[in-house]
């Protein structure tokens, strides 16, 4: 972008939500994922169930005369008859509540939306819904029956092809009898078993122990995101900087205003603003100069209107459209500089940006201001110089001031106003009722103050505030109690206000939605998890089945049958979890009391699941 252009795109609202979506689509298909490895462990476990078991028969059938088709046949018709209805089933309930369920995501998807919109600069554009469009059609759950039904025969058949196999005939060695002692099966106990079944595995000991690994890393990533997004959440609503500013009716200006002093003392008084700018002006017309140090007056010639009423008056129209000269109590807080990211403002040695909040006890000159750069440039003005004025004058007269130049600023694109402290005009006790200066009559002032005369309602030109931290919804209320108007609509206070808080609320809607979806989703891939951490370790011990039959039958007891398998599945569970706890600390990454809770049920269920195979 060149130097000093903005751009700003207004999307009618589409921001406000698409991360809301992208967020749901990554969960949703981290569940996918999940629960397709679950679904696969379903399926092999279904496959075991119903073809491994039945082995021996399929032996007897081939050694009876039956073809292997035939054998096919017979261990495929009830596997398929019960995949088939399972599957229908399945898909018919799915498609009954799918729209249920889509209905429900979308209202997840859009909750925490935009709620309270009062006083709100999102009042001032066109804002448009994104639609949630999921469309679960009859066709996307046919196809899903169809493939978990092919998935399911699948699987039948690699087992049933596996389970056909003729075991290899061995040379049988003539081997001396003896007696076989309790301990004999199972020399050194069932933790050195467990061991050596974990060297003998060799390669294939990586599947369960990477399952945990990523298992774990997937709780941990989880708990650590809810609670980042929650502790954001908590950040945004306690530290956001939101500005606010009196405007018109339309929304349109934030300055050449009516602010009313007594509507702004309300807000002030409240507590729950940081700070108040306000702004007063007059238009002004360059005389000329004094030098600093002495020297002949600089001055600046100016047309000769004469002294006729028409003179007068095409003098006051051409003063109107000189810049202004701006009274405020913050410079950098005033309105010309709100849509600025900051202004640039040098002071001479003894001077800085606190002589806007002077009071009379330590004000140093009368009449001191900071003046553009390039109206310096333009009539060669130096620090210490003092510029003399033609101001406008209430009830359309003017006067001459000298004002000494402590300070100058980068106005570009600006105007050539020149700010001097609010405290030449009115005195910032004003501003609180508290406050409030004893000599005032309610609203009214008349007084001479250095050089500038002035007798009028106490009404500034503008006013911006900053609400203090976490008290948006508060200034809200207040604002409705107290009667202002908002942008198109009229209170019964005529003086209407715009809070910037778009970014902020947008940003807070995003978050509690996120927070929400997390509350909600993540539960259902904890579960899929656990589900995972109790067949992983079922699968295992089921296809071992006939190790675990020829230890009973070598006189192994029953609790050292339990032992080998659970200390072998205790080791890799251990090396998995102990793995990724590792990681996540290399990668700086705290562990909190959520991950550690969820790794510690994940690897209960690891355990559990030894139980019921080795009975």
């Amino acid at each position: 972008m060149p130097p000093l252009v903005r751009l700003t795109i207004y999307d009618q609202g589409y921001a406000a939500v698409t991360d809301s979506f992208h967020d749901i689509k990554t969960g949703t298909l981290l569940i996918l994922v999940v629960s397709s490895l679950a679904g696969t462990l379903i399926l092999l476990l279904f496959a075991y169930m119903s073809i491994y078991k039945e082995r021996e028969n399929g032996r007897v059938l081939i050694r009876l005369g039956a073809s292997k088709t035939q054998v096919l046949r017979f261990f495929h018709y009830l596997p398929a008859f019960t995949a088939a209805l399972a599957v229908n089933l399945g898909a018919a309930v799915g498609f009954y509540y799918a729209d249920e369920v889509t209905a429900y995501v979308a209202a997840l998807a859009e909750s925490s939306r935009l709620a309270d919109l009062r006083y709100s600069m999102t009042n001032l554009s066109v804002s448009r819904d994104l639609p949630f469009r999921a469309e679960a059609t009859r066709a996307v759950f046919s196809g899903t029956a169809v493939a978990v039904l092919l998935a399911a025969l699948l699987f039948c058949f690699v087992i049933a092809m596996f389970t056909m196999k003729e075991p290899k005939e061995h040379r049988r060695l003539a081997k001396r009898e003896r007696t076989v002692k309790e301990s004999s099966s199972l020399g050194g106990g069932a933790f050195a078993y467990s061991l050596f079944s974990i060297r003998r595995s060799g390669a294939i000991a990586i599947l369960p122990l990477g399952a945990v690994f990523t298992a774990i890393l997937l709780l941990l990533g989880m708990s650590r995101s809810l609670v980042d997004t929650s502790a954001e959440l908590k950040n945004v609503n306690e530290s956001s900087e939101i500005r606010a500013y009196y405007t018109n009716i339309y929304g349109q200006q934030n300055k050449n205003l009516l602010v009313n002093l007594f509507s702004l003392q309300a807000v002030n008084d409240s507590g729950l603003i940081d700070s108040v700018a306000v702004t007063m002006r007059r238009n002004y017309w360059y005389q000329g100069r004094y030098p600093e140090g002495g020297g002949a007056y600089i001055e600046e010639p100016m047309p000769d209107f004469g002294s006729s009423g028409f003179g007068v008056e095409t003098m006051m129209d051409q003063l109107a459209a000189h810049p202004d000269l701006v009274f405020t109590n913050d410079m950098a807080g005033a309105s010309d500089f709100y849509y600025s990211k900051g202004v640039e403002i040098d002071y001479m040695d003894g001077w800085s940006e606190e002589l806007f909040a002077m009071t009379h006890e330590d004000q140093k000159d009368p009449l001191v201001g900071v003046i553009p750069r390039s109206l310096m440039e333009q009539f060669d003005i130096s620090y210490g110089d003092r510029i003399n004025l033609m101001v406008e004058r209430p009830r359309s007269s003017v006067e001459f001031v000298d004002i000494t130049v402590v300070g100058s600023y980068r106005g570009d694109g600006l105007e050539d106003n020149i700010y001097m402290p609010l405290l030449n005009l009115v005195s910032p006790a004003v501003l609180s009722a508290e406050t409030y200066p004893d000599d005032y009559l309610p609203g009214v002032y008349s007084f001479t103050n250095g050089s500038f005369t002035v007798q009028s309602l106490i009404e500034f030109d503008s006013a911006l505030f900053t609400v203090a931290s976490g008290q948006l919804d508060e200034l809200k209320s207040l604002l409705a109690k107290e009667g202002f108007s908002q942008v198109n609509r009229i209170g019964k206070l005529r003086q209407f206000v715009i809070l910037s808080d778009a970014s902020h609320l947008m940003t807070q809607a995003s978050l509690t939605q996120r927070v929400n979806y997390m509350n909600v989703l993540y539960p259902v891939i904890y579960v899929l998890t656990y589900l995972l951490a109790l067949l992983i370790p079922f699968i295992m011990i089921l296809v071992r089945r006939r190790e675990i039959t020829i230890m009973k039958q070598t006189g192994t007891q029953q609790h050292r049958v339990f032992g080998s398998f659970f200390w072998e599945l205790f080791a890799l569970g251990v090396a998995g979890m102990l793995s990724a706890l590792l990681l996540s600390r290399s990668l700086n990454l705290s562990l909190l009391p959520e991950g550690i809770r969820l790794s510690r049920n994940f690897f209960f269920c690891w355990l559990l699941s030894t139980i019921s195979p080795t009975l």
